[in-house]
């Protein structure tokens, strides 16, 4: 279902209007919104559309990240939705991320960092969401130099050109 008709009238509205400036301004102290949890959704979805930047939506707990990650793409169909998971084990337990966990946040980093290789050409821009909760986003996957470090690109040569892949 394409709920994103639905967002041009809340784009309308002064409160809006003035939050988008201030965001694309890059003002850190903003006025508390006080929006039902229904609403946060839509406010999101329109945010990721009309910024030229990534959006990252921080929820309180796994299952709220789990809804809406079902919920947005509703509202925003063109927006690529990027989950970053919270490993299983507890920050004081000894014990292995699962794979899924592991794969969805190198995924997430990979995206957010692709066209910052060496060389690399622009890549093209698509709204893009970080669906994160609180607990998921505190918890250090790797840092970001070792990312990059350990990050590998292949050179394609097609009659004698090299291409980046």
């Amino acid at each position: 279902m394409d709920l994103s008709s639905l967002l041009r009238p809340i784009r309308e509205l002064p409160a809006y209007q003035e939050l988008l400036s201030s965001l694309r301004l890059g003002e850190r102290r903003l006025r508390p919104m006080h929006l039902p949890r229904a609403a946060r959704p839509t406010l999101a979805a329109a945010l990721t559309l009309d910024l030229d930047r990534p959006v990252v939506l921080l929820v309180s707990r796994p299952d709220r990240a789990l809804t809406l990650t079902e919920e947005l793409p509703s509202w925003a169909p063109a927006v690529r939705l990027l989950p970053y998971p919270d490993p299983r084990p507890l920050f004081y337990e000894v014990a292995a991320w699962g794979p899924r966990t592991l794969s969805q946040r190198a995924a997430t980093l990979a995206a957010l960092t692709a066209g910052m290789e060496p060389n690399a050409e622009a890549v093209a821009h698509r709204p893009t969401l970080v669906l994160a909760s609180a607990r998921g986003l505190m918890t250090r996957t790797i840092p970001r130099r070792d990312f990059i470090a350990g990050t590998r690109w292949l050179f394609i040569f097609h009659d004698g050109v090299e291409e980046w892949n």
